[in-house]
């Protein structure tokens, strides 16, 4: 008796390979989708947070960087060499539109700025009248008078070039501070206590910093000398104030005011774009996923039970066509043997 096997092609396309491929699809499908949505800067937002905007700090580039060094000549001199610097005059009255009206509360008397140097270390004894006179003079108007009666155009270089044409005018500036710092005032008839020193850098001031000195600060503010802040500041223009950088001595402009006005870091809600659609997608195939999954193995489940049942079946029908014998019958027949002398 012979059993043949039937043998068929090898089933590439049953239903095990079939669920394996479309998994392997939706998985590669899944990734290239992941690879796109995690290319997105915007898709990192909830994690980091929007980057700060730069565009605004180069909306105005200055057209010529200005050279704030004090003397930038003096680096031709020789060694040994020496140069005497004349003492610079005293600064005449300035007229300007903002000291027409004398009614106006926030003109200055030009008396204050007729004793003004500029490029000099600190504030000279001979200043000290005019800088806490002014300074107690923005402390008692409103910010909003301040800056009603403020320029807002005008730039880093035109007070720096042309001090006289500016000196003593109200303007506006914005740009990011890099030191706050207090500082206790010298007696004075004011009673002032405490100027608040600040160091902005303006879209157009590049890297020349612009000294502010007022009388108050926002609450919550940080203070120190390594800071990052946006704020805004209108105050008057003083003179050009010398300072020790590092690279030797520099010159800026010089503001005094009431208050700097801080804009605190907000944690904005990022902008989602395509990640729910994405996300919907993504949960949508797993549903789909896991119903062809489900679909399959019960169908691999009935398959086999069905075939199970099949061979079981099959098995005997075979057996039931054949001949029978009993045991007796399949013993071979014994010869019997030749009688004896006796027989």
């Amino acid at each position: 008796m012979r059993f043949h096997k039937t043998e068929g092609p090898n089933p590439y396309f049953n239903a095990r390979d079939q669920r394996r491929l479309l998994l392997m699809v939706a998985t590669l499908g899944a990734v290239v989708m992941g690879f796109q949505f995690a290319a997105q800067p915007e898709s990192w937002y909830w994690l980091t947070g929007p980057p700060v905007d730069a565009q605004s700090s180069a909306a105005n580039p200055p057209e010529k960087p200005i050279d704030a060094r004090l003397n930038p000549e003096a680096d031709a001199v020789p060694p040994g060499g020496f140069r005497v610097a004349e003492p610079l005059p005293a600064n005449p009255p300035v007229e300007n539109p903002q000291q027409v009206d004398d009614n106006d509360p926030t003109r200055l008397d030009p008396a204050l700025l007729s004793n003004l140097y500029d490029n000099k270390l600190g504030i000279r004894n001979a200043e000290q009248g005019a800088y806490y006179k002014i300074l107690a003079q923005a402390r008692d108007l409103s910010e909003q008078q301040l800056e009603s009666a403020a320029a807002d155009d005008v730039t880093f270089a035109q007070m720096f070039t042309d001090p006289d044409d500016y000196r003593g005018r109200l303007v506006t500036i914005h740009g990011r501070v890099k030191q706050l710092t207090p500082m206790q005032a010298v007696k004075n008839d004011f009673g002032i206590e405490t100027v608040y020193e600040a160091w902005m850098l303006t879209p157009d001031s590049g890297t020349n910093p612009v000294l502010m000195h007022f009388t108050k600060i926002p609450e919550g503010i940080p203070t120190g000398t390594d800071l990052d802040l946006d704020c805004r500041f209108t105050g008057y223009f003083f003179k050009k104030y010398a300072f020790v950088a590092q690279h030797g001595p520099h010159s800026t402009t010089m503001l005094l005011g009431k208050e700097l006005r801080w804009t605190p870091p907000q944690t904005i809600a990022p902008e989602l774009g395509l990640a729910p659609y994405i996300l919907g997608v993504v949960v949508l195939m797993g549903v789909v996923l896991a119903a062809l999954f489900w679909r399959y193995s019960a169908g691999d489940r009935r398959f086999r039970r069905t075939q199970l049942q099949r061979i079981q079946h099959a098995a005997h029908e075979p057996l039931v066509d054949l001949d029978t014998a009993s045991v007796n019958e399949l013993q071979p027949a014994t010869e019997e043997e030749p009688p004896g002398p006796d027989a």
